[in-house]
């Protein structure tokens, strides 16, 4: 037998018929009726006993492995108890009517203490003081909630434009690499643009033939728009005025393939006058930019970005300020091929698609529209500080990493994290500096600044930890020494915010990879680790683990219900039934009973049935209860249907009929290891109170086989009757009735060559259609153990052993009950 505790076992009788066995009585045993009839394969030769106990002392020769204890052909009823023992040695003899009955010594397992006493804990509470919450894994930490009153696009894992409804949060992608980037979040942006996908509608076409659904764009459709320039010398281009005050920053993107041409340029101007401008070029073949940004007229601050999306996409965009007057219209123009007059071939050119005129300096994600502007709201996600793990409002860390588009912002702040109250007045932050391209590390309480440390800012992502303590505030970037503030009060804050304020302003134009907070001021040495983009993975959890929260011991009190209790030494033996004392002194204990134990976590759960004293502990003495264990565990309550548990009454029946379960105990099943126990002796003690008189017709003790695999689906077992029937000619039926017997068969698949050949081949060999053994079908059910066990022989004179294809070696096994 070994740790498999689920799969069938078979058991040949291996040590019970060579045993030196001697059975004892209060009385004595009945003549005609004696010690043999036990070893006897017939067994209705019962053994009978005056008195209501019964003592079986064993003696194997040899410490042998026992795995199984059977008694059959018994009277037993539902109150039998029993007590089993198994030692290597014995002392001494005391001689009585039927022999001699020996005390045993260096006892290896007794069911009735297989542990005698140990220590008990309560158990641990555990404390959060840290979220530490990757945001690549595509959710949001628990507690928080996210807003965005509007839909938006973002890049899926496939690297396809997709977008997601209003108030779902983005996970985006890397189109490229299809790396996960994190939580995106951005601010309130416009399409100007009314038809952002297609070209045939409002766009003024000069020398080019326009052909829409010639290709897959970015998000998947076949929307592309196929700009194809003429065999006409001049420039190639599509144009489109666009209501807008151009005295202000703009930014004109579009998605531009390479179809026959590789060069595209793109042109705002104001009032479509050729004055005020702006411009660049790009070779979307290569992802460069050709021609740099450059501004005419009264334009100013031009720039140029072109970014590979995949699939040969580039997204292509020129930014900066038209004009420092007023006007009514931004103009948008591509060229196909650059702004140079040339020739085309009715063939060339290039695929466009997605569109976008919004204010700012630089483009946002893409937002199709199709007939009017259309405006993306805000992305909001915060949670209260009460989300937070064991937020305390004096001392605290927090360890962002993100990236944003651009390093600062000339209008706003970029805010990667803020835990604040939604004014000015309290807030602790991370983000860029009010209209500067510097980084700062704010805490301001009550409307007065307590700590600004700056630093400049970067794009690319960046590890920022800022911790805080009253007069005791750090700040780090990339593992570099901290910038740290001696002086300054710690705000009173309510609301925590990702990549924007908690008032829903100054989004991070960007993405948070990760977020970590921890309730308590973090050393400067942990801010330069956790920062440190050269920290390792192991390094980083060692760290954060300081940091991870509080264990506390919680007590055992004394009272009624189910406890749980962790034991401590891990040897210690528990099984379900067995009675245990919780005992903070000897005036103070509960009593009850295992309903269950976990021996590898050592987590043992007991039902209380009484209760002594009362107090409380954080540690208890446990012992097992001196009670025998019963002989069948029942399923259901005693009697509660009249075919259940015990109520063929248990007495062996000598004309024939009824169900005689077996005893059955297997040491491995107690224990919880599934393993055999090793002893020379063993002693087996039986009493039945509700008796006067004891039979026992068979007993078994044996080694067991348990396969590696478990046997097969559609496994069997059922009742052969062979009464014999016979209905009168009025009508009425006579029934011959005899002794019914049970069937079981089983199929083992996929058992190794090696072990089909030396353990079920063997077994066939040795047991042959003359020989009886036992086989349970769940050992695992202690229960139903007497209903899933059978002591028989195989019915016929084969058992089949298959090889059906390579490495399965099978067997089929029946079992016929014997009676």
């Amino acid at each position: 037998m070994t740790g498999r505790a689920r799969n069938v076992v078979i058991a040949n009788n291996d040590f019970a018929t060579k045993a030196a066995t001697v059975l004892t009585s209060p009385t004595s045993f009945v003549a005609g009726m004696g010690l043999s009839n036990i070893l006897n394969d017939r067994l209705k030769m019962v053994c009978r006993t005056i008195g209501s106990s019964v003592i079986l002392d064993l003696d194997m020769g040899y410490p042998v492995p026992i795995s199984l204890i059977m008694l059959l052909g018994h009277n037993f009823t539902a109150a039998a108890r029993w007590r089993i023992r198994g030692a290597r040695a014995r002392s001494g003899a005391a001689s009585d009517a039927g022999g001699y009955s020996f005390a045993l010594s260096d006892t290896v397992y007794d069911t009735r203490s297989i542990l005698v006493s140990g220590t008990a804990r309560g158990g641990y509470s555990w404390t959060s003081t840290m979220l530490d919450h990757d945001l690549t894994s595509g959710t949001l930490p628990t507690g928080a909630s996210f807003s965005r009153a509007s839909t938006a696009t973002y890049f899926d894992f496939t690297g396809t434009m997709r977008t997601a409804a209003s108030g779902e949060a983005r996970f985006d992608y890397d189109p490229v690499t299809k790396t996960a980037r994190g939580l995106l979040i951005e601010a309130a942006r416009t399409n100007l643009v009314t038809q952002s996908a297609d070209f045939s509608t409002g766009w003024g076409a000069t020398l080019l033939n326009i052909t829409a659904g010639s290709g897959a764009a970015p998000d998947g459709s076949n929307a592309a728009n196929k700009l194809t320039a003429t065999a006409v010398n001049g420039q190639h281009a599509v144009a489109r005025n666009i209501t807008a005050a151009p005295n202000a920053a703009y930014s004109f993107s579009c998605f531009v393939k390479a179809d026959g041409y590789s060069v595209v340029s793109l042109l705002m101007d104001k009032d479509a006058a050729f004055v005020d401008r702006l411009t660049a070029e790009f070779n979307v073949s290569t992802g460069t930019i050709t021609s740099a940004a450059a501004a005419s007229g009264s334009a100013s601050g031009a720039s140029a970005s072109i970014i590979s999306v995949g699939n040969g996409w580039y997204r292509c965009t020129i930014g900066g300020t038209l004009s420092s007057t007023a006007g009514t219209s931004v103009r948008c123009i591509v060229y196909v091929n650059g702004q140079a007059s040339y020739t085309g071939d009715n063939t060339s050119g290039l695929l466009a698609w997605g569109t976008q005129l919004e204010a700012g300096s630089f483009p946002t994600s893409y937002i199709p529209t199709a007939g009017t502007t259309a405006t993306r709201a805000a992305d909001v996600p915060t949670m209260p500080t009460s989300a937070l793990p064991s937020f305390n409002g004096s001392a605290g860390t927090l360890v962002v990493a993100s990236s944003q588009y651009v390093a600062g912002s000339s209008t706003g702040q970029l805010v990667a994290a803020e835990i604040g109250d939604g004014t000015n007045n309290n807030v602790i932050q991370v983000g860029t500096q009010f209209g500067s391209a510097n980084f700062q590390y704010l805490v301001q309480s009550g409307g007065v600044a307590q700590a600004v440390l700056l630093e400049t800012s970067f794009t690319g992502e960046q590890r920022r930890a800022a911790s805080w303590a009253q007069d005791n505030f750090a700040y780090s970037r990339n593992g570099a020494s901290p910038l740290t503030d001696t002086s300054g009060a710690v705000p009173t804050v309510t609301t925590f915010s990702m990549g924007c304020r908690p008032s829903g302003t100054d989004q991070l134009n960007g993405w948070i990879s990760r977020i970590t907070y921890i309730a308590s001021r973090v050393s400067n040495a942990d801010l330069q680790t956790l920062t440190n983009p050269a920290t390792s993975a192991a390094t980083r959890a060692a760290t954060l683990a300081v940091y991870a929260g509080t264990e506390a011991v919680q007590p055992i009190t004394l009272g009624t219900g189910s406890k749980t209790v962790y034991v401590d030494d891990q040897n210690m033996r528990f099984y379900a039934g067995a009675r245990v004392r919780l005992s903070i002194d000897s005036s103070n204990y509960i009593v009850g009973t295992v309903t269950s134990y976990d021996r590898p976590s050592r987590r043992l759960v007991v039902s209380i049935a009484s209760v002594v004293g009362s107090g409380s502990a954080a540690a208890v003495t446990i012992s097992r209860e001196a009670a025998d264990l019963a002989v069948w565990p029942a399923v259901e309550p005693f009697g509660l249907t009249y075919w259940g548990d015990f109520r063929w009454g248990g007495q062996i029946d000598l004309l024939g009929e009824g169900y005689q379960p077996p005893g059955v105990h297997m040491p491995g099943l107690a224990n919880g290891d599934g393993q055999p126990i090793y002893a020379r002796y063993l002693k087996i003690e039986v009493q039945d109170s509700s008796l006067s008189w004891l039979d026992i017709g068979r007993l078994v003790v044996a080694a067991a086989y348990q396969p590696t695999i478990n046997m097969t689906w559609d496994w069997r077992i059922g009742w052969t009757d062979p009464s014999q029937r016979e209905r009168a000619r009025g009508g009425q039926i006579y029934v011959d009735g005899r002794k019914q017997w049970r069937v079981a068969s089983l199929q083992l698949a996929n058992v190794g060559r090696d072990e089909l050949l030396s353990q079920v081949y063997e077994l066939r060999r040795a047991v042959g259609v003359r020989k009886p053994f036992a086989l349970i079908l769940d050992p695992t059910d202690p229960a139903n153990l007497h209903r899933l066990t059978l002591w028989g022989s195989i019915p016929d004179q084969t058992m089949d052993f298959s090889n059906p294809q390579f490495g399965d070696y099978r067997a089929a096994l029946t079992v016929e009950e014997h009676s």
